[in-house]
């Protein structure tokens, strides 16, 4: 997946003779400058609005081919497609298809599945069970203990939280935590897994599954809007880019206005 934004930077010319290798050297001379003050721009300005997704996109910027400088004008390529949906946005998909074609697990049934952890807020988790899988941890002597049963209310409604870090293990372009209400078979703490360490706090967890009977509308990303970095900095530049070739092209003893 590719994406490109041109930004005007030379009046189309001609030239030929002597001066064609001269234009190029100037070309050539200008582009690291130019490709060096986009760069330190864009990545600061993804620093500031995508935090953990920012090494990825600076990454799909870096390639030797992200950045060229022609007669046109500018020209950025994203060629990596993750960061390229960071640009641009994504329409609504089918988690369930995406995440089961990684699938490495079968059932006895030979239906692929692949189990989705989801963390649950301490707070959220009513006292008593909490009591209660602490009580059955002490019991067992182990720092994870998962405590069985359904909580009141066969179906609910909530949103369904995958962080950036797991839509990419799972191929999937997510920018922003995936929100979405849902509906779930199971009550939002069935199953509650209780995970605790030396000299930390307790930490939460439950365990849903997915397979191909899962519901699509179940596991549905909405789709997202891009976040175009690239319209937000590269456009004002302009002038400073002007400046870079002009000062390359008088060093190369071609005028420039």
């Amino acid at each position: 997946m590719q994406l490109k934004l041109k930004t005007s930077i030379l009046s189309p010319a001609r030239l030929g003779g002597i001066l064609k290798p001269a234009f190029d050297k100037a070309m050539a001379d200008a582009k690291p400058r130019i490709a060096a003050l986009i760069i330190d721009r864009i990545e600061a300005q993804a620093g500031k609005e995508l935090k953990r997704m920012a090494p990825r996109y600076r990454q799909g910027l870096r390639q030797p081919e992200s950045i060229k400088l022609t007669p046109a004008g500018v020209e950025i390529t994203i060629m990596d497609p993750v960061a390229a949906v960071i640009e641009n946005g994504g329409s609504a998909y089918d988690i369930k298809r995406v995440m089961l074609a990684k699938a490495k697990k079968s059932s006895k049934g030979g239906t692929p599945y692949v189990d989705v952890p989801f963390t649950q807020a301490a707070g959220s988790i009513p006292k008593n069970m909490r009591s209660a899988v602490a009580r059955k941890a002490k019991r067992e002597g182990t720092s994870t203990t998962q405590l069985s049963g359904r909580t009141p209310g066969k179906k609910f409604t909530r949103n369904l939280n995958v962080s950036r870090l797991q839509a990419l293990r799972f191929g999937m372009p997510g920018t922003k935590r995936i929100k979405q209400q849902v509906r779930h078979k199971q009550g939002i703490h069935d199953n509650l897994i209780r995970h605790r360490s030396a000299g930390a706090a307790a930490s939460y967890q439950t365990i849903r599954r997915i397979s191909a009977h899962s519901s699509a509308s179940s596991w549905w990303h909405p789709g997202f809007k891009g976040l175009k970095l690239l319209q937000k900095v590269v456009p004002p530049l302009k002038t400073d880019i002007l400046d870079i070739v002009r000062d390359s092209l008088r060093a190369a003893g071609i005028p420039a206005k």
